[in-house]
């Protein structure tokens, strides 16, 4: 669990301790006999974010630039598409310095959606991931973390074949609340779990899935996961 770099801070020498930190933790990573370390790459972005509703990215393919984040006037977002863009520069060209440490290492960058403001549509998160076009460079897709602006098997399906661990956690959606909602105890949440797990199927996925939550015991939580993975819901 590499955690959260900062390889979008505007300043080169904290910059080059996060990413020299990273190198160590990819060694760290190896020597366990891991073969995946969960690379948070920014630090949160500022600026003033549109509203999930509001969501609309226009962005260039290619680059991963982005234009616009909604429809229509866009000044107020601003300061906001400015930091999305510099962190999407900063962390390509952090990312492919480590690229040729972790192949060495046999180790999978994977990269994690989290709460940073940051990738926030499954499209434009699993466009970032392709653009590498490295098998060393993954995602770590956390089930409940993107809910509030997309349902989770939306982000299974852009992600696809990129995506090397999960997280699961459920969050309950309140669009009146501050965060639109509250992390909640796995099966009180708004995620359809029958339906999510139709869906890794459908994309083939296969390998570990952590338990992120709490408000159970350990053997609640095995008998939870024994129905999630038998596709009964939870």
């Amino acid at each position: 669990m590499g955690g959260w770099a900062d390889l979008n801070n505007a300043d080169p020498a904290a910059r080059r301790k996060s990413i020299d930190d990273v190198k160590r933790l990819i060694q760290v990573t190896a020597a366990y006999g891991a073969d995946a370390i969960l690379l948070v790459p920014c630090g949160r972005l500022g600026g003033v974010m549109p509203k999930p509703s509001q969501f609309k990215i226009d962005y260039d393919p290619k680059t991963l630039i982005v234009k616009s984040v909604v429809a229509g006037d866009n000044a107020p977002f601003a300061a906001y598409i400015e930091a999305q863009n510099k962190a999407t520069e900063l962390t390509r060209i952090a990312v492919e310095e480590l690229i040729p440490v972790a192949a060495r290492a046999n180790v999978t960058l994977a990269l994690e959606n989290v709460w940073n403001n940051l990738w926030v549509l499954p499209d434009f998160a699993a466009g970032f991931v392709r653009s590498f076009n490295d098998k060393q460079v993954r995602a770590y897709l956390d089930l409940g973390n993107s809910i509030r602006y997309v349902q989770t098997e939306a982000w299974l399906r852009a992600l696809n074949k990129t995506i090397v661990k999960l997280h699961i956690k459920d969050f309950k959606i309140d669009r009146e609340k501050n965060n639109d909602g509250d992390f909640v105890p796995i099966g009180q949440g708004s995620i359809d779990w029958k339906s999510v797990r139709a869906v890794i199927d459908e994309i083939g996925y296969n390998g570990w899935v952590t338990i992120e939550s709490g408000g159970f015991t350990d053997s609640e939580h095995s008998a939870l996961m024994d129905r999630f993975f038998a596709g009964m819901g939870v």
